[in-house]
């Protein structure tokens, strides 16, 4: 009975060590991004704010929008204890591309016209502590990108320009632009909505005003919709952009006429692909949920957001 009992213990104690292992193995561990698309910025204005700082830094590339609502540019400025800013920040880009330019053009060049210069440097990344804290899990990541996707569709459906007709009293001022794009080409990449619709903006705005660019992505003519604040900036767009090439294909442009829905509904099962993508995509990104990032020593905890 000695030995049965010497037998037991001993499996017990290899339960034990396999158990401990289990748990060490699927514990969350903090890996230092593959892609660094973040810049650290020093001389800041004590006055700036985050659209200051965002119009300024658009200069060299598309800004990644935060992924708390897929619009606002991801920034944070820094400040000390008593709530005030610091004079430092960091910027998020969309692509690692902008990343060289920035520095090239921004360090050391003036913030505000003949005063505060810039120090512009890749941010660099490192784990607080001694032990790693996961702040939010891979489903709710998934969760939240769910939540984007579907304010996102929202938007697209209701706040297009349709809703104001053809003609509000202005003229005609919502354009239609076909063969802008390839959606299996934007589909592959979640950033390539985001640098059309930077591009497309940037070309439309050497128009005239305008007040939305609606992507219609799964639109299998590439259509955009331009609505713009007055009827004149429509008419010079169809103008301008009628026959032009883009991206490879030559653009149809006119007004909209009325009645045509461009919105293309998928599928349950698309959509579920889509938002597993995503999600996926939001997980490899550097965020503040996941990372502390330092930088010449000083301190730059993420919990004040």
């Amino acid at each position: 009975q000695g030995g049965a009992g010497g037998e037991n213990a001993e499996g017990a104690g290899d339960k034990e060590k396999e158990k401990r292992k289990r748990k060490r193995k699927n514990k969350p561990k903090w890996k230092k991004p593959k892609i660094n698309t973040y810049v650290y910025v020093q001389g800041l204005p004590l006055d700036t704010t985050e659209a200051e700082v965002a119009e300024f830094f658009a200069k060299f590339g598309v800004l990644r929008p935060d992924e708390s609502d897929g619009k606002t540019p991801k920034i944070k400025l820094y400040r000390d204890e008593a709530g005030q800013l610091k004079g430092d920040g960091r910027i998020c880009f969309l692509k690692e591309g902008s990343i060289p330019l920035c520095l090239q053009l921004a360090d050391g060049a003036d913030f505000r016209e003949g005063s505060h210069p810039l120090k512009v440097q890749p941010a660099t990344f490192s784990m607080k502590g001694d032990t790693f804290v996961e702040r939010e899990t891979a489903e709710e990541k998934k969760k939240r990108s769910k939540a984007i996707v579907a304010l996102k569709k929202k938007e697209r459906a209701l706040d297009w320009g349709a809703d104001d007709g053809v003609d509000d009293g202005r003229g005609l001022r919502i354009v239609i632009l076909k063969h802008m794009f390839k959606w299996e080409e934007l589909a592959k990449d979640p950033n390539a909505t985001l640098t059309l619709q930077f591009e497309i903006e940037t070309e439309v705005k050497k128009i005239g005003e305008f007040e939305k660019v609606t992507i219609f992505e799964r639109n299998p003519e590439g259509v955009v919709a331009v609505k713009f604040k007055q009827a004149p900036a429509a008419e010079e767009c169809i103008s301008v952009m009628n026959g032009r090439f883009f991206g490879g294909q030559q653009i149809a442009c006119d007004f909209w006429d009325g009645e045509t829905n461009y919105v293309v509904k998928e599928t349950e099962e698309e959509e579920q692909k889509r938002l597993e993508a995503y999600g996926d995509w939001l997980e490899a990104q550097n965020s503040d949920h996941d990372e502390e990032d330092g930088q010449g020593g000083q301190d730059m905890d993420d919990d004040s957001d």
